[in-house]
């Protein structure tokens, strides 16, 4: 069960973060939809714990579940952004509505089987808080295993159905031993047999069934898709249209066979500015027609980082297939690089003239990590002497405003922290030059004009008249006017990454202006609002008035608010090691086995020890004690790990595990003193729900609001306040 749902919210999360274009604001939206309707599901369930016949029921659960794997996927596939091209985001609402619609299938039956799976393990009523525990402990040893099998050879080796197959399969094997020895009618023998075999099917083709359903998704209308290919970074599908080859990365263009001015822009204009560039560092678009245009200055080396190595033979062979060649380099002094760039900056031996940085807007964590304080820094320390940074935003050429402008001054004010000389160039994509020497770049365009002669560099875009349109000065001092004019913009860190935030603003008035002002007004969010849950919990405590109500509430906020305090430490954890490290996709699998494995760990420790849970609040309010001050303290213990990469990787770990730990032991605790007179199975239904809803929370909490407005510290601060409402109802019903 465990298995097959963290292999199924993988790879669906994965398809609708390519419809998507997957921000973080769009995966937490998914993940939050993810554990409503699985928690919807147990708690249905409660009622299908009393069926005579559990094994048999557990049966038909996973039969279904093996059946609706693949439906699911082809659910998601003929989902189509009406009115848009392949690029082009959706609105909330059918960001919504697609999730509802793919999900709904997979997670009712995974709500449901957990209370089928509880039901049948708990014969034994005295010691039912006990099998509780082991059937929660037994899931998470499964999500580890099923992380661990998608993110070191699924994601790699197999398409989408392939991994759905296997799932099904495994399913079908499962529900086929649940029948031996019972007395099974034949009909589930029957849909057993079919499963099965469906699943053998399946996997003989699915790479074919996964390349055929590509092509006929109205979300590639327009386009002819010529291959696609999995990949740990995000799934591949190279395309072709009107003689024109793109690849790209979970919905996002990574390549494309033609270059347009942007490029020109990207290279000559930071190139230009350095009186005599020898060395080149590229971040980004490394298999485009932008190292080309590098080349046409005299350099020495260029050296190029890009994150994927599977878009090397990604392109070659969309390339063969299409008959359309990608722009060849052929160039000995070019250099190629697959890695983190923030790594290979950190790292980096040699020094560059010039470092270009080639990345969309900081619309998600990972992207936002190239335009902070931290990066700025580390590439200061890789310039030689006068060495020229070049980074872009999405901007205006004559007006900035609203979220625009906030996050072109916090850039601004971010990188003056760093480079004494900046200089920020007007247009659709606003370019900003900074230089680690004072007056190390000329605003005389006359000097660029005679550069860009001397180097024999020829340009159809960037040419004589563009360079003294661009570098006019009225234009420059309109646009740093305006930047002045926001006062103090907070800096952008790892940390704390407001660019983020402003981005996902942009994002908001692109796709749902009606929700600009809702944006808005979460903007200027604070940590003390969190202290309002309180009351809200005191006015849920006087309607409950009964005793067994009392009882029965602290359990479920307590549970809601361990399982939120898990996904929101969870969420900052990766933020911070992603920070620290990069974008190290085997060790993401890793850190997701260490929270599960500490689930697991903490479930069966619980289950061993012969307590009467159900008497007392006490183990409910020590775990929330401790949850709120591992909070406090947690901001502390990152900031201290952060500047060691591998003391951060085995903090993070280990803190994974420990509240993996608390968060597993809390579950059977607190499913016990829910249970009262009812049956374990049904408790165990509702607190997992619980469970669930917190943690539908805290993923949105963490991954839309918290970390985006507040930062690490701000957003571990909000969850330890969240956390003093259900400590207070436990404390208020320690007597019951």
């Amino acid at each position: 069960m465990g298995f097959t749902a963290l292999i199924a919210q993988v790879v669906l999360a994965r398809e609708l973060l390519s419809l998507f274009l997957g921000n973080e604001l769009t995966i937490a939206l998914v993940l939050t939809m993810w554990l409503l309707i699985v928690a919807a599901g147990s708690a249905m369930a409660a009622r299908a714990a009393r069926l005579a016949q559990r094994r048999n029921a557990f049966a038909w659960s996973q039969l279904a579940t093996a059946l609706l794997l693949p439906i699911s996927l082809l659910v998601v596939r003929r989902i189509g952004p009406s009115g848009l091209a392949a690029g082009e985001a959706l609105g909330l609402g059918a960001v919504l509505a697609a999730s509802l619609e793919t999900l709904l299938p997979v997670c009712l039956p995974l709500g449901f089987q957990f209370v089928l799976a509880a039901s049948a393990a708990s014969r034994d009523r005295s010691n039912a808080p006990a099998s509780l525990a082991y059937v929660y402990a037994a899931e998470s040893v499964g999500a580890v295993l099923g992380g661990l099998a998608f993110h070191f050879y699924l994601s790699q080796h197999a398409s989408a159905f392939g991994a759905f197959a296997i799932a099904s399969l495994l399913n079908a094997a499962s529900a086929t031993w649940l029948l031996l020895g019972a007395l099974a009618p034949k009909p589930l023998w029957l849909v057993s047999a079919v499963a099965a075999c469906a699943a053998l099917a399946l996997l003989g083709v699915s790479s074919s069934a996964d390349l055929l359903t590509m092509r006929s998704s109205p979300r590639w209308g327009g386009y002819t898709v010529v291959s696609h290919s999995p990949s740990r970074y995000g799934d591949l599908v190279s395309t072709v249209r009107a003689g024109q080859l793109s690849v790209f990365q979970s919905g996002v263009l990574v390549y494309s066979s033609e270059s347009d001015e942007s490029d020109e822009v990207t290279a000559h204009l930071p190139l230009l500015e350095h009186p005599n560039p020898k060395a080149v560092l590229l971040i980004g678009g490394a298999l485009g027609g932008l190292p080309r245009k590098i080349l046409e200055h005299p350099l020495a080396r260029l050296e190029a980082v890009d994150l994927d190595p599977a878009l090397l033979p990604e392109v070659a062979r969309a390339a063969l297939t299409s008959e359309l060649a990608p722009a060849p380099v052929g160039d000995a002094r070019f250099h190629l690089h697959f890695g983190d760039a923030r790594l290979f900056v950190r790292s980096a031996a040699a020094r560059y003239d010039v470092i270009l940085v080639n990345v969309p807007d900081p619309t998600t964590a990972g992207l936002n990590r190239f335009f902070t304080l931290e990066f700025f820094s580390e590439a200061r320390r890789a310039l030689a002497s006068g060495g020229v940074l070049a980074f872009s935003l999405t901007g205006s050429p004559h007006l900035l405003s609203g979220p625009v402008l906030l996050a072109a001054a916090t850039a601004d004010d971010t990188v003056r922290q760093v480079f004494p000389d900046v200089v920020v160039v007007p247009g659709d994509h606003m370019l900003f030059l900074a230089s680690n020497k004072p007056g190390g770049l000329t605003r005389d365009p006359e000097l660029l004009v005679q550069r860009l002669a001397r180097r024999n560099v020829r340009s159809e875009f960037v040419n004589e008249a563009w360079l003294r349109d661009a570098l006019l000065p009225f234009r420059a001092a309109s646009i740093e006017g305006q930047l002045r004019q926001v006062a103090r913009p907070p800096l952008n860190t790892d940390l704390d990454p407001i660019s983020y935030c402003h981005q996902y603003r942009v994002w908001v008035d692109q796709v749902s202006p009606g929700l600009a002002g809702v944006a808005a007004s979460l903007s200027r969010i604070r940590v003390w609002w969190a202290a309002l849950a309180t009351p809200l919990a005191l006015i849920a405590l006087a309607i409950a008035r009964r005793r067994s109500a009392t009882r029965k509430l602290g359990a479920v906020l307590a549970v809601a608010g361990i399982g939120g305090f898990g996904m929101v430490v969870e969420v900052m954890g990766l933020l911070v090691f992603q920070s620290a490290l990069g974008y190290l996709y085997y060790a993401l699998g890793a850190l997701v086995a260490a929270f599960m494995a500490g689930l697991a760990l903490g479930a069966a420790l619980i289950a061993r020890r012969q307590a009467d849970w159900a008497g007392s609040a006490r183990p409910l309010v020590a775990a929330l004690v401790t949850a709120a001050l591992v909070a406090a303290v947690l901001p502390a213990v990152f900031r201290a790990a952060m500047p060691v990469p591998a003391l951060a990787a085995i903090a993070v770990g280990i803190i994974f595990v420990l509240v993996g730990s608390l968060v597993g032991a809390v579950f059977p605790i607190a499913a016990a003193r829910y249970r009262g007179g009812s049956g374990i199975a049904a408790a165990g239904g509702v607190i997992y729900a619980a469970d669930l809803i917190g943690s539908a929370g805290g993923a949105f909490l963490a991954g839309a609001v918290a970390v985006p407005l507040l930062g690490v510290a701000g957003a571990s601060h909000f969850m330890a306040l969240l956390l003093i409402a259900p400590l207070l109802v436990c404390l208020i019903s320690l007597g019951d």
